[in-house]
């Protein structure tokens, strides 16, 4: 499956960015609370705008100066400021007053002549309506917290009642409950993660669950009532409530932006440039875009159930299907990959607690791979049923490498303890640790024997074999199960297959090669669609 430049990238997230971020330094902004609310939690990774956290300037004098925004800068005048500190920056002034003639105020005057500043941004509020508003931002100003940068927090869609927000704000629910008064919790994730289910027991929030994955397949418009009557049931409690997915781009944004449409009236491009202006990262997927404008008619009393998304889709012969059927829940639970460039070692990733990981620029990806060769969904690690630990490049176009050889796409490549994995031009080597041995009993039969003795590291496993190996199952040779001996007792000529074991076989290969046998529920881990989507088309060595 390939994928369009202008489609759901990278790209048009970092236009949709650009321009909810688009005021400059030449022409200072009046904002509310809330919307220094939302810019404060605009540092987080993912796809968020560049420059980190607003730097924020307190202009007033220090004799009021009892209590100060944690992290803040306090100033009478510019140079007195960390130099350079507001450079690609959005940069906020903060007075004692609702002063309208602010933007005359010195400090303003000289950030404008100096023009480097992202964004200048001037506080339309008393610093008193923002401390009351969140005092969990604030701090007194001669404590050690002053200088703290404060917790992150979810966005804020509508003030005291809707929160738009990713998993780390899931896990933060206790505080998210004393802070903001989150009472109820709507989680769109095929899988409920242990964080969040510890997160959602420790805190006591009504939580209601959307089985959504983030595909274009899925149908989230029947997830809308129910998120509906939650926030709707907070809103009568005078409680508020969090909508998240993993990143509170595509899924959960869907779900405010319906329960705007229905609560306000609005079409589905207004209510998507509302929760955008307070969420820059927010981009639902074309199906649920259709699935909103779907909803829009059923709302006004248009029409209703004309568009219902395909629940599958028809897979052919060299497509993949993640999670593919063999796959399984891991054995060796320790196994990481320890990420390196040249000879400086930069991270760890644990690659023991799911059955399958996804590496990818996409942000639906486990582990991003930033580097421009990299395809959307690039490659996966598949835990097999047998206990060993695969390798499947996902038609990528710069191609997976194990040991500095590439994989043929939608093939299983068994990889050992030590392999080294690279992907497309980058020059970061992910090398296995933990992973020494294997699951699933030996195969017992010759040609199970075969299938586990060329399981080499980066040598290609044909999934019947693999699937007669698992547990040393017996095959039509005449071996027994159980992990030892049977097969031909080791001796004599190797018995003529029959036709019938030779059709059997064919089924076999042929279920195998089309990979859509699996019952097993997606986890949000294998929430990646149907296949692979092309790369970039941008090669070359660059640094990653």
């Amino acid at each position: 499956m390939s994928d369009e430049p202008s489609r759901h990238g990278l790209a048009r997230h970092h236009r949709a960015m650009s321009a909810a971020a688009a005021a400059t330094s030449d022409t200072p902004i009046l904002i509310d609370c809330g919307e220094l609310f939302n810019l404060m939690q605009a540092h987080r990774s993912g796809g968020w705008p560049s420059g980190g956290p607003p730097t924020i300037f307190d202009v007033r004098r220090d004799s009021i100066r009892k209590h100060v925004i944690r992290g803040s800068h306090a100033v009478g005048s510019l140079s007195t400021a960390p130099p350079k500190s507001w450079w690609d920056k959005h940069v906020v002034v903060v007075d004692g007053d609702a002063c309208a003639d602010l933007s005359s105020h010195p400090v303003v005057k000289a950030l404008q002549e100096d023009g480097q500043a992202r964004s200048l941004s001037l506080l339309s509020e008393p610093f008193a309506a923002f401390r009351e508003a969140c005092p969990f931002l604030c701090a007194r100003a001669d404590s050690h917290s002053a200088s703290k940068r404060p917790h992150s927090y979810p966005s804020c869609i509508v003030p005291g009642l809707l929160y738009l927000g990713d998993l780390s704000d899931a896990a933060s629910l206790p505080r998210l409950r004393e802070h903001l008064n989150v009472t109820r919790c709507v989680t769109a994730l095929a899988e409920l993660t242990p964080s969040l289910k510890e997160g959602v027991a420790e805190s006591r929030v009504k939580h209601t669950w959307c089985n959504v994955r983030d595909v274009e397949q899925a149908d989230i418009k029947e997830h809308f009532a129910a998120a509906h009557a939650a926030i709707e049931a907070a809103r009568a409690d005078g409680a508020a409530v969090l909508v998240h997915c993993s990143r509170g781009v595509s899924r959960s944004a869907s779900l405010c932006i319906a329960y705007l449409m229905k609560r306000e009236g609005w079409a589905a491009a207004k209510a998507l440039e509302h929760v955008r202006a307070r969420r820059p990262i927010v981009l639902p997927n074309e199906g649920f875009e259709k699935c909103l404008a779907e909803w829009g008619k059923e709302v006004s009393g248009e029409r209703s159930g004309v568009y219902v998304p395909a629940k599958t889709q028809r897979l052919e012969d060299n497509e993949f299907e993640l999670p593919p059927s063999w796959a399984a829940p891991p054995t060796h639970t320790r196994a990481t990959l320890e990420v390196a460039k040249g000879d400086e070692a930069l991270e760890s990733l644990e690659v023991g607690g799911e059955s399958m990981y996804v590496f990818g620029r996409s942000l639906t990806c486990d582990f991003a791979i930033e580097h421009p060769s990299a395809s959307r969904q690039h490659a996966a690690l598949i835990h097999h049923a047998n206990g060993n630990l695969y390798a499947v490049d996902l038609k990528s176009s710069h191609r997976t490498f194990v040991d500095g050889k590439p994989i043929k796409p939608h093939e299983a490549t068994r990889i050992r303890d030590g392999a080294v994995l690279t992907f497309g031009a980058s020059t970061r080597t992910y090398t296995l640790r933990g992973a020494s041995g294997g699951g699933g009993g030996g195969a017992s039969s010759s040609r199970g024997e075969a299938a586990s003795s060329s399981a080499r590291a980066g040598e290609i496993v044909p999934f019947a074999a693999t699937a007669a190996a698992i547990g040393g199952g017996a095959d039509a040779d005449g071996g027994g199960g159980g992990g030892g001996g049977g097969g031909e007792g080791g001796a004599g000529k190797k018995k003529k297959k029959s036709k019938q074991y030779w059709d059997e076989h064919k089924k076999e290969r042929k279920r195998q090669r089309i990979l859509g046998g699996g019952k097993k529920q997606m986890t949000e881990n294998e929430r990646v669609s149907m296949s692979a989507g092309a790369g970039t088309g941008c090669m070359g060595p660059g640094e990653y």
